[in-house]
């Protein structure tokens, strides 16, 4: 769901009313979703993050 808002918005540079619109949600939810993909964006870009601390993000369930 991350991916595609993060995806329409982004890179299609559709406004997030639009994005909502195309995925059949409230203009808040795409909101939501584009917040949680930066931050975990953010998470994966910080300085000195392992690949295997990567790997068991990816593990534990943060699935986007």
């Amino acid at each position: 769901a991350q991916r595609k808002v993060v995806v329409l918005h982004y890179l299609l540079d559709l406004p997030v009313e639009q994005v909502a619109a195309e995925l059949g949600v409230p203009v808040g939810t795409v909101k939501s979703r584009l917040a949680r993909a930066r931050g975990a964006l953010a998470a994966r870009l910080a300085p000195g993050t392992s690949a295997g601390e990567l790997r068991d993000q990816e593990g534990a369930g943060n699935h986007g």
